[in-house]
């Protein structure tokens, strides 16, 4: 009888305990899901803060005109067998979690496009990653013996830093800079420090390769929206068709991956939506 008594005086406590949860309106548990205006950094934003807003593209020549009329060759050169071969190697002392992260990223490229990143043997052209000053790469491919791409430790060893100075090897330049990113985002220069004005330059023609799809917010190789501003609470790049919207890669895009495979004309990989 005790034990009858004891649970149907718990079942109606319960009931309070909820009748009371409704009146004054207490609010449910909730997850913390991150609400679309949230900002969040992406895979740039990782890489200024590391460079400390220093750019992470390097050229071999000292001006943007001869960059823009050189000869250098940008892609890779693609073998009989189909596949497009990228030697690299480590420098000598190299911290092990550069090389951790390096060889984590490596399969993205090897599973789904034709390009192969392969340990060097005696190769000429190669790239040579580095535990550098930040992290940078040269845009494609020089064609002057040891390439270097720079991996600092600790604070470029995320693996979608990684992909984005790898790709910045195979030519692929900053979304923003595109030639045709006026048609699909706006600059505001009014929150951006001068010196850093030529972050935002358009590229010329020959300084990037630009794969014949439309300007992907999505990508890698995006900025972050709130780059280099002067007044943190307003962005320095807005997308026209929605100015609240976020850039919040953190890896390759599979417009990334499909421009790759376009480029390099990896038939029997993804080179269509």
């Amino acid at each position: 009888m005790f034990q009858k008594t004891r649970i149907k005086f718990l079942s109606v406590l319960l009931v309070l305990l909820f009748l009371c949860n409704q009146e004054t309106g207490a609010a449910p548990i909730e997850m913390d899901i991150p609400k679309s205006n949230t900002r969040i950094k992406n895979v740039m934003a990782n890489i200024l803060e590391a460079n400390k807003n220093e750019p992470d593209i390097k050229y071999p020549f000292k001006t943007r005109f001869s960059r823009s009329i050189s000869h250098y060759k940008l892609t890779w050169q693609k073998d009989d067998d189909g596949y497009v071969k990228v030697p690299y190697e480590f420098e000598a002392g190299i911290p092990i979690e550069v090389v951790n992260i390096v060889e984590k990223a490596i399969p993205y490229f090897n599973n789904k496009t034709c390009v192969r990143f392969i340990p060097r043997t005696n190769e000429k052209d190669y790239i040579r990653f580095i535990n550098g000053n930040g992290c940078w790469s040269y845009i494609g491919f020089l064609g002057a013996g040891a390439q270097e791409l720079s991996l600092n430790y600790p604070g470029c060893i995320v693996l979608g830093t990684v992909v984005h100075e790898m790709l910045h090897a195979l030519s692929f330049g900053h979304s923003m800079a595109r030639r045709d990113r006026d048609k699909y985002i706006k600059i505001d220069y009014s929150n951006i420090p001068s010196y850093y004005y030529s972050q935002f330059e358009k590229h010329l023609p020959g300084e990037a390769v630009v794969h014949g799809q439309e300007f992907d917010e999505n990508s890698v190789m995006m900025y972050p929206r709130y780059a280099f501003a002067l007044d943190p609470s307003k962005p320095t790049i807005t997308w026209l068709n929605d100015p609240n919207r976020e850039f919040r890669a953190q890896m390759w895009s599979p417009r990334d991956i499909i421009g790759v495979n376009r480029l390099y004309k990896c038939y029997g990989y993804q080179m269509y939506e």
